[in-house]
């Protein structure tokens, strides 16, 4: 929701504006335990697609 907030305020001031989002829990294990032992996983797996994401646009 954070997310949508900042999107909208970029879009009516006309702001380029890209919101790269991370999911650490799923439908087969929910709840603090899983994104705890997901957080390293996801926050890795976000690093990587922004490094590529910026290499391409070079």
């Amino acid at each position: 929701m954070e997310t949508a907030a900042v999107a909208h305020v970029c879009y009516l001031n006309k702001i380029p504006f890209i919101a790269i989002r991370s999911i650490s829990d799923n439908d087969k294990e929910a709840g603090q335990e899983a994104i705890n032992r997901n957080y390293d996983k996801a926050v890795q797996q976000s690093y990587q697609f922004v490094s590529e994401m910026l290499e391409g646009i070079r």
